[in-house]
């Protein structure tokens, strides 16, 4: 869990804090979070607070360094086949994989776009949409879609 913390929290935190200073007018700053952001998953409580944390901290940022011209995009994508993932309960592994090199290339484009965030996939995009909805209390299970 304090791995987790450690990389996701405070890495994150710390390399902004080192690279913000060489990065130019008009740069940009990619947060890479998770679409388990938008609300806790079962067996994987730490993770996804660590990665609302990335994508509350990357909005804030935006707001932060518009007067700089710097631009911060949060990309949430969905399952990527991480060793983290190799593991995974067999409910986890159902849900669509990402394609990495297509997610990288259009949270890009949307960045280049103005947009603050970019959801790989059109079951993810719902999936936030969703999380939206309605309380976490009830979307807490379904990102595991069922239990084994």
């Amino acid at each position: 869990m304090m791995q987790l913390v450690d990389l996701n929290y405070k890495g994150a935190t710390a390399m902004t804090k080192v690279c913000l200073p060489y990065v130019p007018g008009c740069g940009i700053i990619v947060m890479v979070s998770s679409t388990s952001a938008f609300g806790p998953n079962t067996g994987m409580a730490v993770y996804s607070a660590t990665k609302s944390y990335l994508s509350a901290f990357s909005t804030g940022l935006r707001e932060e360094l518009r007067s700089r011209h710097i631009h911060a995009c949060t990309v949430n994508p969905g399952m990527v086949m991480t060793e983290m993932n190799r593991n995974a309960r067999a409910d986890y592994l159902r849900l669509p994989k990402v394609d990495v090199a297509r997610g990288a290339v259009r949270s890009l484009r949307a960045e280049r776009r103005g947009r603050t965030a970019y959801t790989t996939g059109w079951f993810y995009k719902c999936y936030r949409f969703v999380c939206k909805l309605l309380p976490q209390s009830l979307m807490v299970c379904v990102p595991g879609l069922e239990k084994d």
